[in-house]
C-alpha cells in the first residue's frame, strides 16, 4: 500500500488554493501539515522513513524510464537495423565524395564530466543503467540496491568520465563500422576514401584547476597519461581481434 497516495491527494487539494492567492505555497503547506503531524504524534520518524523510501523508489524507476525512452530501442539487433537503414538514407542520391564528407565531420563533440553521477551511489546508478537498457519493464527492483557510498575523489570522477567514454568509444566503433559497410557496398572500388568520424568525445576532469586545491599540472600530465594508455589498450584489443 503506498504511503504517499494521501500525501498526493492533499497536495492537489492544496493546489486548488492557489487560485485565491498567487502566493499561497502548496507544497510548504503540505510540509507544514507533515510537521505538525509529527509533532502531534499522528504519524512517527517510521513513517517519514517509509514516504522518503518510497518517493525515492519512484525517483529511481521514473529515472530509469526518462533513461530507456532516449535510448530506444534497447535491443541491440533493432538497434542496429535503425542504425544502419539511417546510415544507408544518406547515401542514397549521394556519390562517395559527398558521402566521405557527411561522415567526416562530427556530428557532437561530448564532454564527460563525473559529477552529474553525485546524485545516485554507485549500486543505484548501476541498477538505472541495466534497467534502462533491458526490454524488460521498469519494476522496483531497481530499488533493491544500497544507497551507500563512499567520500567522492578526483580519481572517482575520472574513473567515471573514463568508464563513459569507453562505452561512447564502442558505440562510435559500431557506427564507424556501419558507415564503412554502407559505403563498401555502394561504392567497390570508391569506399576507401570515406574517414569516418562521426562524433567525437573528451573530459575535462582532472584539467579543471580553477578553484580546485587538490589538482596540480602534475595531475593533470598523469591523467592524460592513463588517458592514452586506456586509449592504446583499445586500439591494441581492437586489432587482436582482427587479426
Amino acid at each position: 500500500m503506498s504511503v504517499i497516495a494521501p500525501l498526493r491527494e492533499r497536495l492537489r487539494f492544496l493546489h486548488q488554493r492557489t487560485a485565491e492567492t498567487p502566493i499561497f505555497n502548496p507544497v510548504f503547506q503540505l510540509s507544514l501539515d507533515i510537521s505538525r503531524d509529527l509533532e502531534g504524534s499522528v504519524i512517527g520518524l517510521v513513517d517519514v522513513e517509509a514516504m522518503i523510501s518510497e518517493l525515492e523508489c519512484e525517483a529511481l524507476q521514473s529515472r530509469a524510464s526518462r533513461l530507456k525512452t532516449l535510448l530506444h530501442p534497447v535491443d541491440l539487433t533493432e538497434n542496429d537495423s535503425c542504425c544502419r537503414a539511417l546510415v544507408a538514407a544518406s547515401a542514397q542520391g549521394n556519390d562517395c565524395a559527398a558521402y566521405a564528407k557527411r561522415w567526416s565531420h562530427p556530428f557532437l563533440h561530448a564532454v564527460f564530466t563525473g559529477h552529474p553521477t553525485f546524485l545516485l551511489s554507485p549500486a543505484q546508478s548501476d541498477a538505472v543503467a541495466a534497467a534502462a537498457s533491458s526490454n524488460d519493464a521498469i519494476s522496483a527492483q531497481v530499488c533493491a540496491v544500497s544507497s551507500a557510498r563512499s567520500a567522492i575523489t578526483l580519481e572517482d570522477e575520472h574513473d567515471q568520465a573514463m568508464a563513459a567514454i569507453t562505452r561512447a568509444s564502442a558505440a562510435r566503433d559500431q557506427l564507424t563500422r556501419t558507415v564503412l559497410d554502407v559505403a563498401a557496398a555502394q561504392w567497390p572500388t570508391e569506399w576507401q576514401r570515406v574517414q569516418p568520424a562521426p562524433y567525437r568525445m573528451a573530459s575535462w576532469v582532472g584539467y579543471d584547476m580553477d578553484g580546485r586545491t587538490d589538482i596540480s599540472w602534475a595531475t593533470s600530465i598523469r591523467f592524460r597519461l592513463i588517458e592514452k594508455q586506456l586509449r592504446l589498450g583499445h586500439y591494441i584489443a581492437a586489432l587482436e581481434g582482427i587479426w
